[in-house]
C-alpha cells in the first residue's frame, strides 16, 4: 500500500516537523527504512530524521526495526532555507513476509508569498543592547524563540515604532520572527548579553 502526504506549504526559513507514532501490533518485527530524496530538495535545505535519536541532516537514510507489540515515535524535521520542495520516502516491511509492505511519501514545498519583498522593505529593525526597535507600517505580530526553539514571547505590534525590552531574558541567542497579514515578513537573530 502506498500513500503520498502533502506536509504543507511554508515560507522559506520556517521549519516544519512531521511527527507520527507507529505501533507494531503483530508478532513479527517490522523493518522501517526512511530515505531523503536529495535529488528533489535544494542544497541549502536540511532534513533530519529522528527515532530514538536524531540523525544529523547530512544522513540520507535511517533504517530501524520495530519489535513485535512495540511502539516507535518518528519525527522528520524539514528546515527549508530557500524556495523549493523536498520529500522523504518511508518504507515499512515485515521481515518475515516481503508482501506485507506500507509506503508513504512526505512532500513539503517552501514558497515565497507574492508580496513578501514589499513587506520586508516596509520594516525597520534595530538592536540597541537589551532594546529591540521595530518600525512597521501595519499591525504585526512578533514571536521570539530561544535556542531550543521554545516560544519565549509573543508580542502584538502597533503601526509605527515599537520597543521590545530584553532585560528580563536569560543570556543567549534568540530568533525574532515578524508576521504581517499572516505572512512571515522578517527574521532576525539577536544576542542577549
Amino acid at each position: 500500500m502506498e500513500d503520498t502526504v502533502q506536509v504543507g506549504f511554508v515560507h522559506p526559513t520556517e521549519p516544519i516537523i512531521f511527527h507520527f507514532d507507529t505501533f507494531n501490533s503483530g508478532e513479527e518485527t517490522i523493518l522501517v527504512d526512511i530515505i531523503k530524496s536529495s535529488a528533489v530538495h535544494p542544497d541549502d535545505w536540511d532534513i533530519s530524521i529522528c527515532t530514538t535519536a536524531c540523525l544529523p541532516p547530512e544522513t540520507d537514510e535511517a533504517v530501524f526495526p520495530i519489535g513485535a507489540m512495540l511502539p516507535e515515535e518518528v519525527s522528520i524535521y524539514f528546515f527549508p532555507q530557500s524556495p523549493g520542495s523536498g520529500s522523504v520516502h518511508v518504507f515499512m516491511q515485515s521481515q518475515s513476509d516481503n508482501s506485507e509492505t506500507y509506503e508513504i511519501d512526505l512532500y513539503l514545498e517552501a514558497v515565497l508569498p507574492t508580496n513578501v519583498e514589499e513587506l520586508a522593505s516596509s520594516i525597520g529593525f534595530e538592536q540597541r543592547g537589551d532594546l529591540l526597535v521595530l518600525e512597521v507600517k501595519q499591525e504585526s505580530q512578533v514571536l521570539i524563540y530561544n535556542t531550543l526553539a521554545q516560544l519565549t514571547e509573543e508580542i502584538r505590534l502597533q503601526t509605527g515604532r515599537n520597543e521590545i525590552h530584553l532585560s528580563s531574558y536569560k543570556t543567549g541567542i534568540y530568533t525574532v520572527l515578524l508576521y504581517s497579514n499572516g505572512q512571515q515578513a522578517g527574521t532576525w537573530k539577536v544576542l542577549k548579553d
